[in-house]
């Protein structure tokens, strides 16, 4: 989505620097995208679902912003699919459907899109099918996902989906901790206090609690 919108912005602002005409430059941009769209090519029908989605060149309508990006992903566009994912699964446009949404981000997920194997993650969570969780889970587990590296880290503690090893859970309670997960930050905290799989600190674990509070953790 953020390529499609940088290209956008990078074709306005020439185009105003050399027309001056910024309501005529929007009306160019979009009809563009528009009869792209309608030809049936999926990056224009992605770029006018951005379009609509965010409010760029026309009134934000996220009815309209589902209903391109399904064309888009139904003709295998992966952001598209993504993004049709996204909405469904937080009932923007469409109604709230946690099961459609994984539909798509499965869909994303076999093209390697992250961000849907980490919602993936999320839905199988919330079904408690902890094995299908745990397995999307580390897809992404070594990359930049605060909120999986936590959800591994219980995981691996408590033999949800895998079995136990307490090892493994610290080294991801960390990586998330290291990050600003607040959750995570907190748990660390209190590990060290316990010197329960770690070596008891309290200078460090009052270090780590802190810095959960600060980051917004509440419990």
């Amino acid at each position: 989505m953020k390529k499609i919108i940088i290209v956008l912005t990078v074709a306005a602002l020439s185009t105003i620097l050399f027309a001056g005409d910024v309501s005529e430059m929007k009306q160019r941009v979009y009809n563009k995208a528009k009869e792209s769209a309608e030809k049936g090519n999926a990056s224009g029908q992605f770029a006018l679902g951005g379009m609509s989605y965010h409010g760029m060149m026309i009134k934000k309508n996220y009815l309209e912003a589902a209903q391109w990006y399904k064309k888009a992903a139904e003709q295998g566009h992966m952001k598209a699919q993504f993004n049709l994912g996204y909405m469904y699964f937080d009932g923007r446009g469409v109604k709230k459907d946690h099961d459609e949404a994984l539909v798509w981000f499965l869909k994303a997920s076999k093209q390697g899109d992250a961000k849907s194997e980490m919602y993936a993650g999320l839905i199988y969570d919330e079904k408690k099918d902890y094995k299908n969780a745990f397995k999307w889970y580390s897809q992404i587990v070594d990359q930049t996902y605060p909120k999986a590296q936590y959800r591994v880290w219980i995981m691996y503690r408590d033999g949800q989906g895998t079995k136990k090893d307490l090892k493994k859970a610290i080294y991801y309670l960390k990586k998330s901790a290291s990050q600003s997960y607040p959750e995570a930050q907190y748990d660390l905290g209190n590990l060290y206090l316990s010197g329960n799989g770690i070596e008891k600190d309290a200078v460090e674990g009052t270090r780590w609690l802190k810095l959960a509070h600060k980051n917004g953790y509440t419990k």
